[in-house]
């Protein structure tokens, strides 16, 4: 790719072809199937705002194979899973912790505005300036993100929100198991955390004295509260 070139990525929404079957019903299928149409355009707006040789975003953004042809973390069917959560908990706001250049954030916005939902406020936490300023430039007075270490998160900066969201910013066990006492320690029991189902910080969450699990019948995302 010359130095001046910009990605982009053809992309053919089939739900099948990312293992979910034909065994959901059809409703369903094409609810998924619209919310990955969606997802191609706006990461494809992502591409087109940012050469590939730009050596800093490319390490910080999630990137897809080498032949930029799959969609990785983006297309993943737990980010649709996600926004029918918000509506289901009836949650007004939500904010991700790690949230990067917001990409997931936009894709979740964007597919609830499509349904129709009610406006939910979106914020984010995210310690890279370089995303920070990506996703000021793509997405222009849409989110409210702070510059801060997971690490060293404070009340005010969570407080505010119904839903704490993530999928997997702290990979170190023992980092992960510090950040959970934390995050913990700063929860209110109106808050409702949901991430990845599966990564050392779920499995801190799972085990934490203080929390529960919430079951969902037909939801693979991890969801936890506050014990009473």
């Amino acid at each position: 790719m010359s130095s001046n070139a910009k990605a982009s990525i053809t992309f053919v929404p089939d739900a099948r072809k990312i293992g979910l079957g034909p065994e959901l019903p059809a409703d369903e299928l094409l609810a998924l199937e619209k919310s990955m149409a969606l997802t191609h355009d706006i990461v494809n707006k992502v591409f087109k705002t940012f050469a590939f040789n730009d050596p800093v975003l490319n390490r910080l953004c999630y990137r897809n194979t080498r032949d930029h042809k799959s969609y990785g973390y983006f297309i993943n069917p737990l980010l649709h899973e996600l926004y029918e959560l918000i509506v289901r908990l009836k949650a007004g706001s939500l904010l991700d912790l790690g949230c990067g250049a917001c990409i997931a954030l936009e894709i979740v916005r964007r597919n609830m505005d499509a349904s129709g939902r009610e406006k939910v406020r979106f914020g984010g936490i995210e310690i890279e300036a370089p995303l920070i300023n990506l996703a000021h430039k793509m997405f222009p007075d849409t989110y409210s993100i702070t510059q801060a270490d997971l690490m060293n998160l404070e009340r005010h900066q969570v407080e505010t929100y119904d839903i704490l969201y993530m999928w997997e910013p702290i990979y170190d066990n023992d980092a992960a198991g510090k950040f959970v006492d934390l995050l913990v320690s700063l929860m209110h029991a109106n808050q409702t955390i949901i991430l990845k189902p599966n990564g050392n910080i779920a499995t801190h969450l799972s085990v934490h004295p203080k929390v529960s699990e919430v079951k969902m019948e037909g939801r693979s995302l991890a969801l936890f509260h506050l014990k009473p």
